[in-house]
């Protein structure tokens, strides 16, 4: 699958939770499936897909050899965002993972307005928990300590980074 508009949420059971794993939007490959789905995709307001057999898909890359890096390069993205997020877990503490994901979020979806920039996404507490390995509670506490601090807004379950500056401090520890 490929998403032409909109964002989509990648997750899976992990014990008797469900983890958020990533966030893909437009022009981002979901993946390929072989055998029972190891993932669930779940489609965040109004979004569109392209859904490709694997098999036309395969003979696609087949006629376009060339198209092969890029494939590869979206999926190794993926796969460094994921080890990224692995390693913060064990060596930042819940609001400065928050800050970053926050940060790397308004890179890839967001949207610029007059007060900074919406991130594009209607997410929830427990969704970022899961994208954080936190708890919910952990989020909302972190959340609203930057909203308090004016560094973010949120309305409407979407998240105004206000103040980037602000938010990169606190990613680094300095905040």
């Amino acid at each position: 699958m490929v998403v032409r508009s909109g964002g989509v949420a990648l997750s899976r059971r992990v014990l008797d939770r469900e983890a958020t794993l990533d966030h893909v939007g437009r022009g981002e490959l979901i993946g390929l499936a072989s055998g029972p789905r190891a993932s669930t995709a779940i489609v965040h307001g109004d979004a569109a897909l392209f859904i490709i057999p694997r098999a036309a898909f395969e003979r696609w890359l087949v006629e376009h050899p060339a198209m092969a890096v890029p494939v590869l390069d979206a999926f190794a993205a993926r796969a460094r965002r994921l080890a990224e997020r692995l390693a913060l877990v064990s060596m930042h503490g819940a609001r400065a993972r928050l800050a970053l994901l926050l940060l790397d979020l308004a890179e890839r979806f967001g949207v610029r307005d007059a007060r900074g920039t919406i991130v594009d996404l209607r997410l929830t507490h427990r969704e970022l928990a899961g994208l954080l390995g936190a708890t919910r509670e952990t989020v909302s506490v972190a959340i609203m300590g930057l909203r308090d601090a004016g560094v973010v807004a949120t309305e409407a379950r979407r998240v105004v980074v206000l103040d980037a500056d602000a938010l990169r401090r606190v990613a680094s520890g300095l905040g």
